[in-house]
């Protein structure tokens, strides 16, 4: 996903907790990641400078989506249940078979 593209949807992007997916040109997930500001968490990821994995998510990357929550506890357990399910490429933690009291 190039900046351009992110700044088209930036606005839409909600500064509250989440679930944000990182999807490729066939609609699956490349990544799945909680932030306590959805907003601020997808900007960061278009501004400075980012490791060699990072720059390969966000050259195959085609769409953002999200889901809000109303906790950063919520957005926790969403977060490993989404990952667990639809097992992304570029995220390496939380495939193990650890599970999280809540």
């Amino acid at each position: 996903m190039v900046k351009s593209d992110y700044t088209k949807i930036s606005d839409a992007i909600p500064q509250l907790s989440g679930v944000y997916t990182l999807r490729d040109k066939s609609g699956k997930p490349l990544y799945i990641g909680k932030a306590n500001n959805l907003a601020k968490r997808v900007k960061s990821y278009f501004h400075g400078q980012k490791l060699p994995m990072t720059k390969s998510m966000l050259e195959k990357a085609v769409s953002i989506t999200w889901q809000e929550t109303l906790s950063e506890i919520e957005a926790l357990i969403l977060e490993s249940v989404s990952i667990k399910k639809f097992r992304p490429p570029f995220n390496t933690l939380m495939r193990d078979d650890k599970q999280y009291f809540y």
